[in-house]
């Protein structure tokens, strides 16, 4: 359901692209083209239409890729602004008078958090949103997709059983007062056609007198049904034909019946049903509503050329007089939907009679075109393409180097977000994003990796399931896992890696890669493009000892405290003894209070000496309290 709507529109959007073309082929190659492939040529968008997954994402999954990184992008910037801010706010631009030394130190704390929060890559969790609100909120996050899916559904379900419903009483309506054609003529005229036509099982002939006008107006010759179709003729309509003379009725017989035949041969009742399926599909589409009309036009269309195409030029003309006359005496009511009749308004006759006239059999030169128009009909349906599989699969631009993407993008948008723990990885150019302690109960495919001499059931979703698949994807994720599992081993059961948030049950949730470039380059590039802090982040733990204190050098020059902060954890015991006693001279109290969490006993007690000595009482106790704990 998650991705259902997304696939109906992206279907939606290809469809109509694909019927824009169709329509406009059909009226620049309107003479080098069969009536029959114009036809026959709907199906492909139909089968678009009713079978809303692509195998490639094509225009419309690039823009919902594109999309998606937007928002993420969005998001990241809004985190990180607000980081920023809430700094900026703590420290006064590190210019202003000392503060609580509790406060200063969480508001240091906040700001690496919230600035890795942007792609959810810190190792940070929760085990549970706070107050009824926060709950409230994720159920209400998680039933938008079943609300939106209803909005779709109910109209699309109304909209095909009324087309049911009316089509059902419509055909009871005659069914009550229909009776079988008894007249000889006709019958051995029918009779003769089924054969020259191969039909096998004839539908039965009826006469019907509710679907008779006042006066002389009748309505016209038709087939309906469903399950066992039966054509049905106006009552009255044999004798209209008689008054015309034995043979021009004899004719006009025969071309209505082979018309209604030709419908029969070639199943259009359920092709129109096809169509009236997919209307209801794409309900909210209003140019594909009018594709309906326009597969009906060339239904009469394929159906005349295929009743002419041995016929001579004289018998064209009868035929063409013939559908004159049932434009005079007949007249068929729009309302009738899926049933096929000879003849339905003036305007589409005039089409038909012309079609008629300038027909010629079709050249090789003409089934080349057809041919070839076919293939841009098709290839257009795969630059189109769709949401596909993983539906958020694509290409995503991050530190210069475009790679391909599989899953939902970032945890910060997850309605489980509050409810998990989530953790990021960089191997061997794979950019991996696992969480765990997700909901019991989710269907997911399980596959077992083992880790060192841990087994771990790694869950894939319904995005990322084709990684299961790529050997090269597998041994990096097996990669990952060691390294999660050494974390936990590293902290012996302490800390944030405690029990309640040790990984159990690993899901896949995301996947960049891979990149060519060396870790080193990616940190540098990644660091310069203010929207990868979620890969800057990530990376940071594979790069040389060189370009991490470079690195940090730099954010503490450019007073960048969202990237300082992340890349101080990974600096050096020198470096950041360094950079601490620089933070302390130029009196940039939130550097220092980064900075103060990770030095060593004798860093922080050689400094403490100093600020009591200098009378810097917020440096002091916020070397105190991050020595305590």
């Amino acid at each position: 359901m998650r991705t259902f709507l997304p696939e109906i529109l992206a279907a939606s959007i290809s469809g109509s692209m694909m019927a824009l073309v169709l329509l406009g082929i059909r009226r620049i190659f309107r003479k080098n083209i069969s009536r029959t492939w114009c036809y026959y040529i709907w199906l492909i968008v139909l089968i678009r239409l009713l079978i809303p997954y692509s195998p490639i994402p094509g225009l419309t999954g690039q823009l919902a890729a594109s999309v998606k990184q937007g928002v993420s992008v969005w998001y990241e910037a809004r985190v990180q602004g607000t980081a920023a801010a809430d700094t900026g706010q703590a420290y006064a631009g590190d210019d202003t008078e000392a503060m609580d030394t509790k406060g200063t130190d969480a508001k240091g704390t906040d700001t690496a958090a919230a600035a890795s929060e942007a792609e959810g890559l810190s190792d940070t969790a929760a085990v549970g949103l706070s107050g009824n609100a926060g709950g409230m909120g994720q159920g209400i996050r998680t039933y938008i997709p079943l609300f939106l899916f209803m909005v779709w559904l109910v109209p699309a379900m109304c909209l095909l059983l009324y087309r049911i419903f009316h089509f059902n009483r419509f055909l009871n309506g005659i069914k009550t007062s229909r009776r079988v054609l008894e007249d000889p003529d006709i019958l051995g005229i029918y009779g003769k056609l089924c054969e020259e036509l191969g039909i096998r099982k004839a539908a039965p002939v009826f006469i019907c007198g509710s679907i008779s006008s006042s006066g002389d107006r009748l309505y016209s010759p038709m087939l309906t049904g469903f399950f066992r179709p039966f054509l049905v003729l106006p009552e009255g309509l044999p004798g209209k034909w008689r008054e015309a003379g034995t043979q021009q009725a004899s004719l006009r017989a025969e071309y209505v019946l082979r018309h209604e035949l030709v419908h029969l041969k070639r199943g259009d009742l359920y092709y129109k049903w096809l169509v009236q399926a997919a209307a209801a599909m794409h309900w909210f589409n209003p140019f594909l509503l009018k594709c309906p009309g326009k597969i009906s036009e060339d239904c009469e269309l394929s159906c005349d050329e295929a009743v002419i195409r041995r016929l001579p030029l004289s018998g064209r003309v009868a035929y063409g007089d013939t559908l004159v006359a049932a434009l005079t005496d007949l007249n068929m009511p729009p309302e009738w939907g899926p049933a096929v009749g000879l003849c339905e308004n003036a305007e589409l006759m005039k089409e038909r009679l012309y079609a008629i006239m300038k027909y010629q059999k079709q050249t090789l030169g003409g089934k080349i075109t057809a041919i070839v128009l076919s293939a841009v009909l098709v290839l257009t349906g795969f630059v189109c393409g769709g949401f596909t599989s993983a539906a958020a699969a694509g290409g995503v631009t991050r530190a210069g180097e475009t790679v391909h993407f599989v899953g939902e993008g970032t945890i910060s948008g997850s309605p489980w977000k509050g409810g998990l723990t989530s953790s990021s990885y960089f191997n061997n150019g794979y950019y991996i994003q696992l969480i765990w302690n997700y909901p019991s109960g989710s269907d997911y495919r399980i596959k077992e990796v083992t880790a060192g001499d841990t087994v771990f059931p790694v869950a894939f979703s319904e995005l990322t399931e084709p990684l299961s698949g790529d050997t090269a994807f597998m041994e990096a994720l097996r990669l990952c896992l060691q390294e999660q599992k050494q974390r936990e081993a590293d902290t012996g059961g302490t800390g944030f890696w405690k029990e309640n948030n040790r990984m159990e049950r690993p899901l896949v949730y995301y996947m960049e890669g891979p990149y060519t470039q060396t870790p080193d380059e990616l940190a540098v590039k990644a660091y310069s493009a203010k929207d990868d802090l979620g890969l800057y982040a990530t990376v940071l733990s594979k790069v040389s000892p060189e370009i991490t204190d470079e690195l940090a050098e730099r954010a503490y020059e450019e007073a960048d405290t969202a990237r300082f902060s992340i890349t101080s954890e990974y600096i050096s015991e020198e470096s950041r003894g360094r950079l601490a006693e620089r933070a302390y001279e130029d009196d940039r109290i939130g550097m220092f209070s980064i900075l103060s969490e990770d030095l060593t006993e004798a860093q922080r007690a050689g400094m403490m000496e100093r600020a009591d000595r200098d009378g810097r009482f917020s440096e002091y106790y916020i070397l105190k309290n991050s020595g305590e704990g």
